[in-house]
């Protein structure tokens, strides 16, 4: 009996680009939008992590379609703009 391998499990945001664990994504949560890192890819679902610090409700489960992929500059300008609020 021959060993088949499971396909890779890809997963793509609203605009259609490739979504893997640890990149920056937007998603909305509770009319708000939240900023954070996908931790896990589950069978249909991604497990979010907030950037903003959080504890309350620090991870959510979003589907992908919900979800943009954000590129560094944005990321790194939501990070100085947080740090400045401290």
């Amino acid at each position: 009996m021959a060993v088949t391998e499971k396909p890779s499990q890809s997963r793509r945001d609203k605009l259609g680009r490739e979504l893997k664990v640890g990149d920056f994504v937007a998603t909305s949560d509770n009319n708000t939008l939240m900023i954070g890192t996908i931790k896990k890819i589950n069978p249909k679902m991604l497990s979010i992590t907030r950037l903003d610090g959080r504890r309350w409700r620090g991870e959510s489960l979003k589907y992908p379609s919900e979800t943009i992929l954000l590129d560094g500059p944005d990321v790194t300008m939501f990070l100085l703009k947080l740090t400045g609020k401290q």
